[in-house]
C-alpha cells in the first residue's frame, strides 16, 4: 500500500514541472519531462502538390458541340454575374497549398457536363494560357495609330463600363481586353477583343442580329453596326469576328487601326 501511494505521490510532485515541459515540447513521456529531455518538436505535413488542371485538345473541340457550346454562348453573352456564368477557378492560380487543395477538391465534385463546360469557359477566358491573355492596349493598335492619338491628345485611360454601351462589350469585358483613349473632354476611341469560337460566334451573331445590329462590309471584313441610341454620339459602334476573334470599335471606320487588321 505505502509504495503504492509513494509512487503515485512522486509522479504529483513532478507534474506541475513535466506539464510546462510536456506543454511546450510535445513530450508525452514522463520521464524524458522528469530528465529534463525534450522530445523533436512536432512538424506538420504540407498538402500533397496538386496536379494542374488543363484542357486537352479533344476538350477543347467538345466547347464547340452542343450542349456545352450553347451553354457557352449563352454565359458569354449575358452582362449577370452568377456562378453560371463565371470561371471555376483553377487550383494552380491558388495563393497557397490549402486553398489549391480546397479548389481541386471543387472540381473533383464536378458533374462530367460542368467539368467540361467549366474548363470551355476558362479556356475562353485566356486562364490556359492563351494568346489573347497577353494582349495590352498598346498591342491592340498599329503604331500608326497610337502616335496619331497621341497627336490629338487622346491619352490611354481605365475603360469603366456604361449604361449605355452594349451588352456584348460587357461580355468581351470580361472574357478578353477592352481599351479607352480620351481627351479631357468626350472625344474617345474604345477598342476592344476576345477569343470567340465559331460556335458561340454563331449564337452571339444570332442575338446581335436580333438586337438591331446590321452587317456591313468595310473592306475586307463584316462589321455588325450597332444600333444608335437616344443621344448618339459615337453612331458607328459595332463588332467585327475574325478566325475566333471577336472585336469591339467605337469607331468602325478606323479598323486599319487595330493591330488584327493593319495589311487587310
Amino acid at each position: 500500500m505505502s509504495r503504492r501511494w509513494g509512487t503515485r505521490a512522486r509522479a504529483l510532485a513532478v507534474t506541475g514541472a513535466a506539464l510546462a515541459a510536456m506543454l511546450l515540447t510535445g513530450c508525452t513521456d514522463l520521464a524524458e519531462a522528469e530528465t529534463g529531455a525534450t522530445a523533436p518538436p512536432t512538424v506538420m505535413a504540407s498538402p500533397d502538390p496538386v496536379a494542374p488542371i488543363a484542357i486537352s485538345a479533344a476538350e477543347r473541340e467538345q466547347c464547340g458541340i452542343d450542349p456545352t457550346a450553347s451553354r457557352l454562348a449563352a454565359a458569354l453573352a449575358t452582362t449577370d454575374i452568377s456562378a453560371e456564368n463565371s470561371a471555376l477557378a483553377l487550383p494552380q492560380d491558388m495563393a497557397t497549398p490549402e486553398q489549391a487543395q480546397d479548389q481541386a477538391t471543387r472540381w473533383a465534385k464536378l458533374s462530367d457536363a460542368d467539368r467540361l463546360y467549366q474548363l470551355c469557359l476558362n479556356d475562353h477566358q485566356g486562364n490556359f494560357g492563351t494568346a489573347t491573355s497577353a494582349d495590352t492596349c498598346d498591342s491592340l493598335l498599329t503604331d500608326d495609330a497610337l502616335a496619331s492619338l497621341a497627336q490629338v491628345n487622346l491619352r490611354p485611360k481605365p475603360f469603366e463600363l456604361q449604361s449605355w454601351d452594349y451588352d456584348v462589350l460587357g461580355t468581351i469585358d470580361r472574357t478578353g481586353i477592352v481599351c479607352t483613349w480620351r481627351n479631357s473632354g468626350d472625344v474617345m476611341l474604345v477598342v476592344g477583343k476576345a477569343p470567340l469560337d465559331p460556335a458561340a460566334w454563331t449564337t452571339t451573331r444570332t442575338s446581335l442580329l436580333a438586337d438591331g445590329f446590321v452587317p456591313e462590309q468595310l473592306g475586307t471584313v463584316e462589321f455588325f453596326n450597332g444600333p444608335d441610341g437616344d443621344d448618339e454620339s459615337y453612331p458607328a459602334r459595332g463588332v467585327i469576328y475574325d478566325d475566333g476573334v471577336l472585336f469591339y470599335l467605337s469607331n468602325g471606320d478606323s479598323y486599319t487601326d487595330l493591330a488584327a487588321f493593319a495589311n487587310r
